[in-house]
C-alpha cells in the first residue's frame, strides 16, 4: 500500500495509488538543520535532515524552527503507528505526504519559512471502539488472531496493557513489534514486569518510549502509568493526579500493567508496595476515572472497587492461571464508547497450540513461554558429559550445550531450598528435582556439576537433535554415574526412586515448573 498527496497549507489533493507524482521545488540554497520538538510521539531516529516517530497519542505535533532565513528548509518525517487512511495533516506551508502503508506516513517540507507546526489529528467520532489486550508474553499467534478478526471493521486504537515479551530480549522485541504493526490500526502501550527483566526495560524506551503519557480522542482522556517494578513511583503518581484533574473530558481511562489489588479471594499477585497502591486507587477515585485497565494476572475479570471497576485483560497468549468460568480463557476486550455510555465485551482467541520447540517455565504465581530462539539468547555453558544407566553402561557422551536451569526459573522468581523443580517431557514423563540440584554446593559440584538445559549435541541442533531439549548433568570428569546421582539425589526422588543417572537427563523436556513449599 502506497499513496502520495501534497497538502497545500490546510488544502489536501489526494493523488490515487499508481499515478506518478514529481514535486519540483526551485533552485536554491539549502539551509542547515533546523530545531525540532515533538509532541505525542516517541523519537525512534533524528538526523540532521530527517526523523523517525512512532505515535503515543492520535494527536502529534512536529515543530521545526530554522536559525536563518536565507534558502529554503527541507525536512523529512516518517511516523508510525497512525491510523494512516483516517488521520489529518494540518500546516501552514506545502507538505509531500507518502502513505507507506496502513499506520505509517512520510511527510517531506522544503520551505522558505523559518518555522513550520505540522500537526496530525485523528477526527473524533461520538461512537467508537477500542481494543485491550495483555500479556502475550513472546505469543505473537493471539496478536494475529486479533490482527485478523479486526481486519475490515477497524477499531479506532488499541491498548497492550503489557509483558510484550517473555524476558526483554532484542529479537523478542522485534517480533512483537511485527506482530503489532500488522493490527493495521495505532497500538498503544505500557512496559510489563517481564519486559524490563534483564535490562528489557531500556530496549522497551528505545522502541516504545516511557510508559507515562497520555492523550484525548472524542469525549474520553486516556492515560497510561508504568508499574513494570509492581508498584508506580510517586513522580508518576503525581503526574497522573495531575494529568487526570486537568482533563475535562467526561471519560476517563487508565492503563497500566500491574494491577492495585488481586480480584481472586486468597492470592496477592499485585502491586508489591500496597502505599503506592492505595494511593493510585485513591487518585482515580477522586478523579472519576470511569475503567482501569490492566494485565499481569492471566485472566479476563472485571471488578468495581470503590466505584471505580477495575479490569484486567491478561490472556492475549500466556498461560492461564483460572479455570474458563472464573475468566481463565485467552481474550481481548471490545471497548465500545457512545456518548457517555461505555460497554466492554471480551472477545475469546483460540488455546496455543502446544509447540515441541517452546518451554513453559512456571510456578505458583507466574508462567512464561519459550522459544528455542529465547533459550539460546541467555547466558551459554558448553561441556562435555555422559552418564550411566540402570543397567551401569555409559550413554549419552558428547558435548552439550544450553543454559543453566538456575537461568530460566529466575526469570519467573526464585526458587527456595524446600521447593521442588518437576520438569515434564512432552510425553508425560517427568522427574522431581530439590533446590540443591539447580544450585549446588562444593561438594554436589563435584559429582553433579551444572544442571543444564542442553539445545545442542555435539554441535547438532534441534530439531535434527532429536533427544532435545533435554537435561543435561555437567561434572567436572564428565561422567555422571549412579553413585553420583545416589550422593544427589534427596529422599523420594531420582535415584532413590529408580537407580539410573541417565533418568534425570529427561528428554523433550515441555515444562519446568517450580513447585513452591507451603511450610
Amino acid at each position: 500500500m502506497q499513496r502520495k498527496y501534497i497538502l497545500a497549507g490546510a488544502a489536501i489533493i489526494c493523488l490515487v495509488s499508481g499515478v506518478l507524482v514529481i514535486t519540483f521545488f526551485p533552485s536554491f540554497p539549502k539551509r542547515s538543520p533546523p530545531h525540532v520538538t515533538v509532541s505525542g510521539a516517541h523519537i525512534l531516529e533524528k538526523g540532521d535532515y530527517n526523523l523517525a516517530l512512532r505515535a503515543k497519542s492520535v494527536n502529534v505535533s512536529i515543530h521545526l524552527v530554522w536559525n536563518e532565513s536565507e534558502g529554503h528548509g527541507c525536512y523529512s518525517t516518517t511516523v508510525t503507528n497512525i491510523a494512516a487512511d483516517r488521520i489529518i495533516p494540518q500546516s501552514q506551508s506545502n507538505l509531500e505526504i507518502n502513505v507507506l502503508n496502513e499506520t505509517s506516513i512520510k511527510i517531506d517540507v522544503c520551505t522558505a519559512s523559518e518555522e513550520v507546526g505540522i500537526y496530525l489529528t485523528m477526527p473524533p467520532k461520538s461512537e467508537f471502539n477500542f481494543l485491550v489486550f495483555g500479556d502475550s508474553q513472546g505469543y505473537q499467534g493471539g496478536l494475529n488472531e486479533i490482527a485478523s478478526i479486526v481486519e475490515g471493521n477497524l477499531p479506532a486504537f488499541a491498548f497492550h496493557c503489557g509483558d510484550l515479551t517473555p524476558f526483554g530480549q532484542r529479537h523478542q522485541y522485534g517480533e512483537v513489534y511485527h506482530a503489532l504493526q500488522n493490527i493495521n490500526i495505532p497500538v498503544f502501550t505500557t512496559a510489563g514486569n517481564h519486559d524490563v527483566r534483564l535490562d528489557g526495560g531500556e530496549i522497551y524506551e528505545e522502541i516504545f518510549g516511557r510508559s507515562t503519557y497520555s492523550f484525548d480522542y472524542s469525549n474520553c482522556h486516556f492515560a497510561v502509568v508504568n508499574s513494570s517494578n509492581y508498584t508506580v513511583p510517586s513522580d508518576e503518581l503525581n503526574w497522573l493526579d495531575r494529568d487526570l484533574s486537568a482533563s475535562q473530558k467526561p471519560l476517563k481511562f487508565v492503563f497500566t500493567h500491574v494491577p492495585p489489588f488481586d480480584p481472586r479471594p486468597g492470592s496477592i499477585h499485585s502491586m508489591t508496595n500496597q502505599t503506592s497502591a492505595n494511593r493510585l486507587m485513591d487518585i482515580v477515585k477522586k478523579n472519576n476515572v470511569s475503567t482501569v485497565f490492566t494485565g499481569h494476572i492471566h485472566l479476563y475479570n472485571s471488578t468495581v472497587r470503590n466505584g471505580t471497576r477495575y479490569v484486567i485483560s491478561g490472556g492475549s497468549g500466556a498461560r492461564l492461571v483460572a479455570d474458563p468460568q472464573n475468566g481463565g480463557f485467552h481474550h481481548f476486550i471490545n471497548v465500545t464508547v457512545s456518548g457517555s455510555s461505555v460497554s466492554m465485551e471480551p472477545i475469546e482467541l483460540s488455546t496455543p497450540a502446544p509447540n515441541p520447540q517452546r518451554i513453559m517455565i512456571k510456578n505458583d504465581n507466574d508462567a512464561l513461554e519459550l522459544s528455542l530462539q529465547d533459550i539460546v539468547s541467555l547466558p551459554q555453558i558448553e561441556e562435555y558429559s555422559s552418564f550411566q544407566n540402570n543397567f551401569g553402561n555409559w550413554r549419552g557422551q558428547g558435548i552439550y550445550t544450553g543454559t543453566t536451569i538456575a537461568n530460566l526459573i529466575e526469570l519467573v522468581g526464585d526458587m527456595t531450598p524446600g521447593d521442588i523443580l518437576r520438569i515434564e517431557s512432552s510425553d508425560g514423563y517427568s522427574q522431581n528435582y530439590s533446590y540443591s540440584n539447580v544450585y549446588p554446593n562444593s561438594s554436589w559440584s563435584e559429582l553433579q556439576g551444572s544442571m543444564i538445559l542442553a539445545y545442542f549435541y555435539n554441535g547438532t541442533p534441534i530439531p535434527e537433535w532429536d533427544e532435545g531439549m533435554r537435561i543435561a548433568m555437567l561434572p567436572p570428569d564428565g561422567k555422571y554415574s549412579n553413585d553420583d546421582c545416589l550422593a544427589t539425589s534427596c529422599p523420594g526422588m531420582g535415584c532413590n526412586v529408580y537407580l539410573s543417572a541417565g533418568a534425570r537427563w529427561v528428554k523433550y523436556v515441555a515444562s519446568i515448573e517450580v513447585i513452591q513449599d507451603d511450610a
